[in-house]
């Protein structure tokens, strides 16, 4: 997906070579200060998305609507799922020029899953444990409050934090950015 990454006009960074030297100059390329910070936001993302599920629907003793309690296949199932939600969207909250195909790549990816959830969970299941597992799940309408409310408080620092540097601390090419996002709609409103 970041093969097509394109958020600032090649004109604009033609006029402003700048920003190549700002990059190396201001240690903004990745460094291990970054990569120890996307560490931190993954244990953060995965043990809010084990211990939020963890406790809704084992630590009450939740019964499912057809009787059953959830057991660990269950847990993990919501796991992984409000982490696959949880990655796609964090991708998508550090894409800045989308186009046709990372809408593709990311829907695509998430139907991917559910739709081997599905089949793993079926009659032929390739894992005999996960019968019918995700069909129970599908059925619970705290299975689809529970994925939402993970990974929205899983993704709400990442989202503030990007909102706040954007906003008052923005870096040199967050300018050159805003400059080329401009310049794209007042083309679009001359062409009108």
């Amino acid at each position: 997906v970041g093969l097509f990454e394109k958020d600032i006009n090649e004109d604009i960074i033609h006029d402003h070579p700048e920003a190549y030297l700002k990059l190396r100059t201001d240690n903004m390329t990745f460094t291990w200060k970054t990569l120890g910070a996307w560490y931190l936001a993954a244990v953060w993302h995965s043990v809010v998305a084990f211990f939020l599920i963890y406790a809704a629907v084992s630590g009450g003793g939740e019964v499912t609507s057809i009787g059953q309690s959830y057991a660990r296949l269950e847990v993990g199932t919501l796991c992984s799922t409000a982490c696959m939600l949880i990655i796609l969207l964090k991708i998508s909250l550090h894409t800045n020029h989308w186009i046709f195909l990372n809408w593709v790549i990311n829907i695509g990816s998430f139907v991917v899953y559910v739709a081997w959830l599905f089949i793993d969970s079926s009659d032929i299941a390739f894992t005999p444990d996960m019968m019918g597992v995700i069909t129970n799940l599908s059925l619970q309408p705290t299975t689809y409050v529970l994925v939402v409310l993970v990974t929205f408080i899983a993704l709400l620092p990442d989202t503030v934090f990007r909102f706040v540097q954007r906003n008052w601390f923005p870096l040199y090419w967050n300018d050159l950015q805003s400059f080329t996002r401009k310049q794209k709609h007042a083309l679009q409103r001359g062409s009108a």
